[in-house]
C-alpha cells in the first residue's frame, strides 16, 4: 500500500497475506485552509470536489479497487453488516464484513479501530469516541464478527490508530459518571486532576484496549499505532487542538482482489 499519499501501517499486519490496511494523515490531498490537505469528510465544510479527489487518491494509495464503504457516525454503538456496497452510508459506528468490500472509519481525535480474523477474512472498522467507548462499540463489533461470520475471538487482531491520548484529553465529571453507570467502574486510564475539581484525563485507546480484552481478544493481538492526534496536529486532524475547525482522516481495511 505505497503511493504518494502517506499511510500509517502496522508491520505485523503487513505480514497478513492479502490484507490492505492503513491510517491516512493530513498530507497528500488537494484541500486547503483548515482542511489541508487530505480531508476525507463531506460534513465539515470542505469542497465536495476536493473531498472526492482526496478519496480517489487514498483508494489508489491503499490498493483498493474502489471507494471503501463509509458510515454516518453518530457516537453510538450500532454495528452494521456490509454484504455489498450500500446505496447510502449506513448510520452506525462500526461496520463488519467478510464479502471482499473495503471499510473505512473517519476520525479527528476519536479512536479508529480495525479488526481482522485472518482465517475467516472477517473485518471491521470501528469509531470509538468517549460515548461509543462507554457504550462498548468495540465489544459489539467483536461479537458481530463472531456471531455473523464465525470469526474466532482468539484469532482476532485489533489495531487502534492515531487518536487523542491522555496527555491532551481532559474530560468532565459527566464522562466519569457515564463510565460508572455503564461499566460499573472507571477505566484504568481515568486519572482525576489534582486541584481541578470534577476534571480528569482519560486515555481512550487504553479504555478500548480494556474493552477488547474483556471481549476475549488476546493482549498480544492488540496493537496501538501512531501518536496522539492533538500532539501531532501538524500530521493529523485534531478536533480539540484545532478548535473544531478541521478535516477528518480515515482508517481503512479490506482485502486484495483475487
Amino acid at each position: 500500500m505505497s503511493s504518494a499519499v502517506p499511510l500509517l501501517q502496522a508491520e505485523s499486519w503487513q505480514a497478513i497475506p492479502g490484507l490492505l490496511h492503513g491510517f491516512s494523515q493530513r498530507s497528500g490531498g488537494v484541500s486547503s485552509g483548515p482542511f489541508a490537505s487530505l480531508n476525507l469528510s463531506l460534513a465539515v465544510g470542505d469542497s465536495p470536489e476536493c473531498v472526492a479527489e482526496n478519496w480517489r487518491r487514498l483508494a489508489r494509495s491503499g490498493g483498493l479497487a474502489g471507494a471503501p464503504v463509509r458510515m454516518h457516525q453518530v457516537h453510538g454503538s450500532e454495528v452494521v453488516r456490509v454484504d455489498e456496497p450500500p446505496a447510502a452510508a449506513p448510520v452506525a459506528d462500526a461496520l463488519v464484513s467478510d464479502r471482499g468490500v473495503a471499510l473505512a472509519v473517519l476520525t479527528a481525535d476519536c479512536v479508529p479501530i480495525l479488526l481482522v480474523d485472518p482465517s475467516t477474512r472477517a473485518i471491521a472498522a470501528v469509531h470509538a469516541g468517549w460515548r461509543g467507548t462507554v457504550a462498548a462499540v468495540a465489544r459489539r463489533a467483536v461479537e458481530s464478527l463472531v456471531s455473523h461470520y464465525g470469526a474466532k475471538v482468539e484469532e482476532l487482531r485489533a489495531l487502534l490508530g492515531p487518536s487523542i491520548d491522555a496527555c491532551c484529553y481532559q474530560v468532565g465529571a459527566a464522562v466519569g459518571e457515564a463510565f460508572r453507570q455503564q461499566w460499573g467502574r472507571l477505566p484504568r486510564s481515568y486519572r482525576s486532576d489534582r486541584g481541578e475539581e470534577h476534571k480528569a484525563h482519560l486515555d481512550l485507546r487504553d479504555a478500548n484496549i480494556e474493552m477488547l480484552g474483556a471481549a476475549g481478544v488476546l493482549a498480544e493481538h492488540i496493537e496501538r499505532l501512531g501518536p496522539c492526534t492533538a500532539c501531532a496536529a501538524d500530521r493529523f486532524f485534531s478536533h480539540r487542538a484545532l478548535q473544531g475547525i478541521c478535516g477528518r482522516q480515515a482508517g481503512l481495511i479490506g482485502w486484495q482482489q483475487l
